[in-house]
């Protein structure tokens, strides 16, 4: 890859990135269901292909030692090679170093084949903070959610929508192009952000990505408090729901708080069927003081000014909340999906 193409192709990605964000933006300010959705959708595809993006940096700037390797191994491999067994030991030493240094071609597949694993690896480089991960993750799975579902409730996509926007622009923030120079393929989506005194000076197109994460913040008037206050919103509009969900599913129980006894108890634990009544003497680590503190944690977020500690805030929450809210999610479906069964029978379909 030359400077040129280098140049050419970055220009090219940032920009088709720019445009979503864009449309994100007017997308959010509408602020009806079918619009946050779609801008979800686009946020998410933003944040994905940017952590690709800067994936794909790193294994570029690692090839030549990965190459290195490979031409060390060959070397053992060859005919002709007249080579001691210590000379064979200090080349495999040196090899083993080598691949300390680079990743794996089965490694770059995984990484590149999975959101998850994206997030992973960059934090393992230093690329993104460790705290953006709950958060990375819970969005890109509400995404999913949304783009399969046809019922959403705006309490709980708007501040998605908002949250995942700031992720968005630190991954603006956070990408620096391995060229940056002059380049006829700047695009009218770009030439905005540049000033016109600096369009053909290259160390301006290094800040480019920076520049425009300030720019989009601004224009849509996102700071840390409007972060913070999305991310309660967000929380406490899924544990509302939560409980809605709870209650509807005890409906169907023999008692009070059965459905959040059923969902804690491990998988091969039949007594909540073979022998209920002692079922309910158990106690279970989460309790309905405990759905309390977690509404009252969440409410606090929104007072929060430190990113960071946001961030983690929301992190412990969402790993204590979250599995629960995925069992009951699982229970409503069942408890549905046999009703429509029942109904289907009674109609003698």
């Amino acid at each position: 890859m030359n400077t040129e193409q280098a140049d050419r192709n970055y220009f090219h990605d940032l920009e088709l990135l720019v445009v979503q964000m864009e449309e994100a933006k007017r997308l959010v300010t509408i602020d009806t269901v079918p619009h946050l959705r779609l801008a979800l959708i686009l946020l998410d595809n933003v944040v994905e292909l940017s952590m690709q993006r800067m994936a794909t940096q790193i294994f570029y700037l690692e090839q030549p030692v990965a190459n290195m390797a490979d031409n060390f191994r060959r070397g053992l491999k060859h005919p002709g090679a007249d080579l001691t067994e210590e000379q064979v030991q200090a080349i495999r030493e040196q090899i083993s170093d080598m691949e300390q240094r680079f990743t794996s071609k089965t490694r770059r597949k995984k990484v590149l084949g999975s959101f998850g694993g994206k997030v992973d690896f960059l934090i393992e480089k230093g690329k993104l903070p460790s705290e953006i991960k709950p958060v990375l993750h819970k969005l890109h799975g509400y995404r999913n959610e949304t783009y399969h579902r046809d019922q959403h409730r705006r309490e709980i996509l708007a501040p998605a929508a908002m949250v995942y926007f700031d992720s968005a622009c630190d991954m603006f923030g956070i990408f620096r192009p391995i060229v940056a120079g002059t380049s006829s393929d700047i695009g009218p989506e770009l030439k905005k952000f540049i000033e016109e005194d600096v369009r053909h000076f290259n160390p301006a197109y290094f800040d480019l990505p920076e520049k425009i994460a300030e720019t989009l913040r601004a224009e849509i008037g996102l700071d840390t408090h409007k972060v913070a206050e999305a991310l309660s919103e967000h929380l406490l509009a899924r544990i509302e729901t939560f409980i809605e969900e709870l209650e509807y599913a005890n409906g169907f129980m023999d008692e009070e708080g059965d459905v959040l006894r059923y969902v804690q108890r491990q998988r091969e634990d039949l007594s909540f069927f073979a022998n209920p009544k002692e079922f309910h003497k158990r106690s279970f680590p989460v309790t309905y003081e405990t759905i309390a503190g977690w509404r009252t944690a969440a409410a606090e977020v929104r007072s929060m000014q430190d990113k960071h500690e946001l961030l983690s805030k929301y992190g412990l929450i969402e790993d204590e909340f979250e599995p629960l809210e995925t069992a009951v999610q699982n229970v409503v479906a069942n408890i549905e999906r046999s009703i429509d069964i029942q109904i289907d029978a009674a109609l003698g379909k």
